[in-house]
């Protein structure tokens, strides 16, 4: 099954990492807690570089070393997503279920409950497709990806005219949708023209005013132009809705 996807792009912060034992129970290992951070980090450059294989497998490694890293299984799951593995992508997706605290909300649980929803799409589970995306629309109402591909589900089940409401919806919020100006100011940013990726980070701002990866971008390209009260600002804003979002 073909289904639309939109990654969602995460920024970096640590998660400590506690070594299970009879001797050292509940005591912090720096060294792996580490190690399991810098192949993470390693996962998502490959990732990046379209070597999805490999940036699988340091994700496996950051496992390894800490099995509750939360988002190296969420980042792994969508790798099996991508490398048409929806059975493993849908385990992933579960853990990090299992790893989110009780009835904590934001962007990583809204995205985690819509690629499990689009893992479930592809195996075929219509009535659980629907319920997590259904979830992901309660936490985040402008998540186009999860109206478009609910609709596909209520299709399948003869729904139809909620399938024809989702897709008016995820039209609407086509015209508004910050992912392309961020993904145009990331393009200006790579290339140096600073002032233009302002101005597309403070579209996409505009359209979600609680996209952190942007003020943390914006931050960097008014650094690079020179406006350095400008790029703390956004910097501690970054800081601040991804504390928010933990």
């Amino acid at each position: 099954m073909n289904l639309p996807m939109r990654m969602f792009s995460l920024l970096l912060f640590g998660i400590a990492f506690f070594l299970v034992g009879s001797e050292l129970r509940g005591q912090k290992t720096p060294s792996a807690a580490s190690e399991a951070e810098a192949c993470y980090i390693r996962g998502n450059e490959l990732g990046n570089e379209g070597k999805l294989e490999e940036a699988k497998n340091e994700y496996l490694k950051a496992i390894a070393l800490d099995p509750n890293h939360l988002k190296a299984h969420y980042n792994l799951g969508s790798k099996y997503l991508m490398l048409g593995d929806t059975a493993m992508a849908l385990h992933e997706f579960d853990t990090v279920m299992s790893l989110l605290k009780k009835g904590e909300k934001g962007y990583l649980k809204a995205g985690a409950l819509s690629l499990r929803g689009m893992a479930h799409l592809k195996l075929e589970h219509f009535d659980e497709a629907i319920s997590d995306f259904t979830q992901a629309i309660a936490i985040n109402p402008r998540e186009m990806a999860a109206y478009s591909s609910r609709s596909i589900a209520y299709e399948k089940i003869g729904r139809h005219e909620d399938a024809q409401s989702d897709i008016r919806k995820a039209e609407e919020l086509k015209k508004t949708d910050p992912i392309a100006p961020y993904n145009e100011g990331i393009g200006h940013l790579t290339a140096g023209r600073f002032k233009d990726a302002i101005r597309a980070f403070s579209l996409a701002i505009m359209y979600k005013p609680d996209f952190a990866q942007a003020y943390n971008n914006r931050s960097i390209a008014y650094q690079r132009d020179g406006q350095l009260a400008n790029a703390r600002l956004d910097e501690v804003k970054a800081q601040e809705l991804l504390r928010e979002d933990q």
